[in-house]
């Protein structure tokens, strides 16, 4: 079964993607910039609007992901909010100067997300080694990788996802 998962930045958008047929909603702010976190406010809205589920992006700023103390300091923060609300899943991710995933920070992040689904978002696809990030990933329970295969399109990185796929199933 193919599942339909639409980006949304609005209560209108998110209530007109659900009666389209969207079978779970990714909810963030500047999607132009690639989706940084909504607003509270927004959050809650966007919940109570729909009944299928909804995903938060938690990301501080557009640009790349290496962030700052504080800006971590707000990703913690942020999560711990979504943590409080009926979202079904967190969409978080962040990545060292060297472009590889620091399993103690992931770790910190599932214990502040109370048992909601954790999905790594496309910062994957900037690691060195897409093996050693899944294998980081698995060991601190995340549920879901957004990923194209750390290419700019799934299509074209095809060989990546199909080895990810053999090696570590769905």
């Amino acid at each position: 079964m193919t599942l339909l998962e639409i980006c949304i930045d609005s209560v209108e958008s998110a209530v007109k993607a659900e009666k389209a047929g969207a079978d779970r909603l990714e909810l963030c702010e500047n999607l132009l910039q690639g989706g940084v976190t909504p607003s509270p406010g927004k959050i809650l809205r966007v919940i109570q609007a729909v009944t299928i589920p909804v995903r938060v992006l938690i990301r501080p700023r557009a640009g790349d992901f290496l962030y700052s103390q504080d800006e971590l300091a707000v990703i913690a923060d942020d999560i711990k909010f979504c943590a409080t609300t009926d979202c079904e899943g967190i969409v978080v991710g962040a990545l060292t100067a060297e472009s590889e995933i620091e399993e103690e920070l992931l770790n910190h992040w599932k214990s502040l997300a109370d048992h909601k689904k954790l999905v790594f978002h496309r910062a994957f696809d900037l690691t060195k080694n897409p093996h050693d990030s899944c294998q980081r990933l698995i060991n601190a329970e995340f549920d879901t990788i957004l990923t194209s295969g750390q290419q700019n399109t799934a299509e074209e990185g095809l060989a990546v996802l199909e080895a990810l796929q053999r090696e570590y199933g769905s």
